[in-house]
This record gives C-alpha cells, structure tokens and sequence, in this order.
C-alpha cells in the first residue's frame, strides 16, 4: 500500500471525478460511528488548527481531521496513542501543503470537503497498514 501524498489531493481536486462508491462509503462512515465520540475526539484536536486562516483552508483542515477521526473509529485504532496522535499534526501539515498548491487555481468547495475528508481518512487506513497490518503479513 502507497502512502497518500498532498500531491494526490491536489490532482483530485484540480481534476473533479467524485465517484459514487467514494461517497457511499462516507455515507456509511457517518452512520456506523457515535456523533458524540467524533465531536469529543474532535474537541480535543481542534487545537492543533492554526488560528489564522482562510475559512475555505480551515474547513478543509477540519473535514480532513474528521475523516482521520472517522477513520480511526472506522479501524476501533485509539486516536490519542503516541503512535497515532501526531498524525494529526501531518493530516493539518498535508492540507496546508495541497492547499498552497491548488489556492490560485479555481476548485469546487464541495469537491473540496469531500475530497479532503477522503484524504484524512486514507491516512489512517495507511498509518493502520504500515503499524500493523504490513508486521501481519510479513
């Protein structure tokens, strides 16, 4: 498995292909999961956001924290443990990276959300992979 990069956002922003299955699996992560876990987790990682910010980066910043956190939910991983909390700190860092890089051009806000969201939680699925997943199959 390939770790996503900011460079794999930007691409899926700049070039609009929402894919119905993409969005399904969203859809669901919203439902199997508390609201109430997610706003708790996200109360505490909310600090992490820079303060001063465009308001389309930071909501792009605060979608890709929600789908880490759904993600870490999605894969029952402890969002707070030494090994998984500071990726949050590279989720935010990654956003602030592909935002640079797509801020000139014009994007859909919506694709925006979506897509960042997605990003967020491919990175935990990633973080999942290389923790333990890779030492199970090797």
């Amino acid at each position: 498995m390939s770790e996503v990069e900011p460079s794999d956002l930007v691409a899926l922003i700049l070039k609009p292909n929402r894919d119905d299955f993409r969005k399904q699996e969203q859809i669901k992560l919203y439902h199997n999961i508390s609201s109430g876990k997610v706003n708790k987790i996200y109360a505490e990682v909310e600090k992490l956001i820079p303060g001063e910010i465009g308001e389309s980066l930071k909501r792009g910043i605060q979608s890709a924290i929600l789908g880490g956190i759904y993600g870490f939910c999605d894969r029952e991983l402890d969002p707070f443990s030494a090994k998984h909390y500071p990726l949050f700190k590279d989720i935010i860092s990654e956003i602030l990276q592909a935002y640079e890089m797509v801020s000139n051009e014009r994007f859909d806000e919506d694709l925006w959300i979506f897509e960042t969201f997605d990003y967020g939680i491919k990175k935990v699925y990633y973080l999942d992979w290389k923790l333990y997943l890779s030492q199970i199959c090797y």
